[in-house]
């Protein structure tokens, strides 16, 4: 019966040492994946300026409208973006517009026939994970241009202004020309010269330690 008690107890004490053993690699392993992550965001947020234009409402004419304006911004603003060197350059360059583009917006929609006002500023916004052609950027708060329509209600649209994904497919070679790092680019395109699954591993890591 001691003996039966003994094994017991010592079972238990094996199943307790291998439960705490078990929790300290669990939080070790979420630290790590923690720290990951914040490192991963801030390099791409210290590189990446994003755009962002939310409609009046979700009816057809305002929808319609905000994709007009959004198409109207972009190519005004093509040179300049498809140009741009950084995001700080970028950045500054619409800060400075700020007026300009409120008053281009606004004159565009009574243009259509939509009189009404037109809030831009350059700002912080919440994206989630969006995928342009071959890149894809993971969810967070990103600086960039915000541009908002009347009452802002509707469902928005965004795309990145720096590096300038809203003209391009998005691939590594394109964004890389553009003076990304080295890893900001391979995990936005999920792909680099040598270790395209590594990287995509990498992103799907970041998603879930982000979530």
């Amino acid at each position: 019966m001691k003996k039966i008690n003994y094994r017991f107890k010592r079972s238990l004490f094996t199943v307790l040492v291998s439960a705490v053993l078990g929790l300290g690699l669990f939080l070790t392993l979420t630290l790590a994946g923690e720290a990951y992550s914040d490192r991963i965001m801030k390099n791409i947020t210290s590189e990446v300026f994003r755009f962002h234009i939310l409609a009046d409402s979700d009816t057809e004419e305002a929808q319609a409208l905000k994709i007009a304006l959004r198409d109207e911004i972009l190519e005004k603003y093509e040179p300049f973006l498809t140009s741009s060197r950084s995001k700080a350059e970028t950045a500054a360059f619409f800060e400075e517009r700020i007026d300009e583009i409120e008053k281009l917006s606004e004159e565009f929609l009574a243009k259509k026939g939509s009189p009404g006002s037109v809030k831009a500023e350059v700002t912080k916004s919440y994206f989630p994970v969006r995928r342009y052609g071959e890149a894809a950027l993971p969810a967070g708060t990103y600086d960039c241009l915000k541009i908002t329509i009347g009452k802002g209600q509707g469902h928005n649209w965004w795309c990145v202004m720096f590096p300038p994904l809203c003209y391009t497919s998005g691939t590594y070679e394109e964004i890389k020309e553009k003076g990304l790092s080295d890893e900001t680019a391979e995990i936005i395109t999920a792909e680099s010269p040598s270790a395209s699954a590594e990287i995509k591993i990498k992103f799907k890591i970041f998603e879930l330690f982000n979530k």
